[in-house]
């Protein structure tokens, strides 16, 4: 549903000095894209970086928990507050996050 119908994403981190928006079917399929049908190992520690909002006209339909950091590479997608499941990024998702992190000197997460 998501693919077909969401037209707008909002990326939201907590300590980086920037938020992102995209607002184009293109790029919302291409963001969808990123995201693997792999679960990933969830390692005690981690901490999400940001949120991820997905709309479909003006409604938040999903919302994701972004973690981004060495050996906590994954969404994990919300329901009301509780994690209901997560998913691996696929290695173009993880460049994505890689080129806005690079853009704002921040380390990189290695992409293997």
């Amino acid at each position: 549903m998501l693919y077909n119908e969401s037209n707008y994403i909002d990326y939201l981190f907590f300590e980086l000095p920037v938020s992102m928006s995209q607002n184009t079917q293109a790029d919302v399929q291409g963001a969808l894209s990123y995201i693997s049908a792999e679960t990933p190992v969830r390692p005690a520690g981690c901490q999400p970086i940001g949120q991820i909002f997905y709309e479909v006209r003006g409604n938040t339909r999903l919302r994701a928990n972004l973690y981004f950091s060495p050996g906590c590479v994954y969404l994990e997608f919300l329901d009301g507050e509780q994690p209901k499941y997560a998913n691996k990024l696929m290695p173009g998702g993880i460049e994505f996050f890689n080129n806005l992190l690079r853009q704002l000197g921040k380390p990189t997460v290695p992409t293997n």
